[in-house]
């Protein structure tokens, strides 16, 4: 009997066992469950929690070893931006470039240049120029980041010839630099274009005509007096009078002094001499302006006071 009771024990033992499973394993091979294999864990950042995917080995390689790290970003390249104003200009005009806008997403812009072909033009974030050639221009901004990491763009302007009546700005002939952008130093406008027909000059830029006779550097009046001789002036047909302000002061030519007036010009008074023009001082009702082409002046003086006279017509 008690054989029976300890092969009925056995059987008991053995039947409790099966019913668990807690012994059995997985067959060799047999892959984990779906939901062994997305695992995650979970990290304590403090005020909040983040779940991170668990990482393979093949992960390891690109992932930081520590929990709250991560492997930099690599610096992003710079962006060139660069800015041309006005994209279409006549030859003198100031052309100015800006690269300011340029960036980079992860550090700063180091440096500019500006080049059209092989000539650098600048190494500054913008930069105004007033000596582009006529034609079309081609320009290219580069610039450099922390990193070293370059980016470029390009900008085009053309340049166009400038008209002699669009402009109507001559050349001084100043050629000695006195002080920083002075005439000198721009050396811009329109070459002078004069003709001489006996005692008439012609200005092929302004349309103007003069009278260069003897008479000019000779006749002496009131402002009031100027203006009834040149009308009845009778040079050449007439149609004289007493030029503006503007018109005599175009007539100054700074290559040398007395005079400072184009070579052209035979009959000039100069030393302390003066001529009048039919403008008035704005400020002075008694007074008119008046030029000297000793040094190549302007003045105001009495309307009652005697200068001298150079009449003026437009060209016929």
């Amino acid at each position: 009997m008690q054989f029976i009771y300890k092969i009925l024990g056995i059987v008991t033992i053995l039947f409790a066992l099966s019913a668990c499973g807690g012994g059995s394993a997985p067959a060799k091979g047999k892959p984990a469950s779906d939901s062994q294999s997305n695992l995650t864990t979970t990290e304590n950042t403090g005020s909040s929690s983040e779940s991170v995917p668990a990482t393979t080995k093949e992960d390891a390689s690109t992932t930081s070893t520590s929990s709250n790290t991560s492997t930099p970003a690599k610096n992003g390249m710079p962006i060139a931006v660069a800015k041309v104003t006005p994209t279409t200009a006549s030859q003198g005009e100031a052309i100015s470039f800006d690269g300011t806008k340029s960036s980079d997403s992860n550090g700063e812009i180091t440096s500019y240049q500006w080049k059209e072909g092989d000539k650098i033009l600048s190494r500054a974030a913008s930069f105004t120029t007033l000596t582009l050639a006529v034609g079309t221009h081609n320009i290219i901004l580069t610039v450099t980041d922390t990193d070293n990491e370059t980016a470029s763009t390009n900008v085009t302007v053309t340049i166009k010839s400038a008209s002699a009546e669009a402009l109507r700005l001559m050349k001084t002939g100043q050629g000695t630099i006195y002080k920083d952008f002075d005439d000198g130093f721009y050396k811009k406008g329109v070459t002078p274009d004069y003709s001489r027909d006996n005692d008439v000059v012609s200005d092929h830029i302004t349309g103007l005509q003069w009278q260069d006779d003897p008479a000019a550097k000779n006749t002496k009046r009131t402002w009031e007096g100027a203006q009834t001789y040149c009308y009845k002036l009778k040079l050449d047909g007439g149609g004289w009078r007493l030029p503006t302000r503007k018109e005599l002061m175009s007539l100054t030519y700074y290559t040398g002094v007395s005079p400072s007036i184009h070579p052209i010009f035979k009959n000039t008074a100069f030393s302390s001499d003066y001529y009048f023009t039919s403008t008035k001082k704005v400020k002075s009702n008694g007074d008119a302006w008046c030029v000297s082409f000793n040094i190549g002046i302007q003045i105001s003086l009495y309307l009652t006071s005697e200068n001298y006279v150079r009449c003026v017509r437009t060209s016929k």
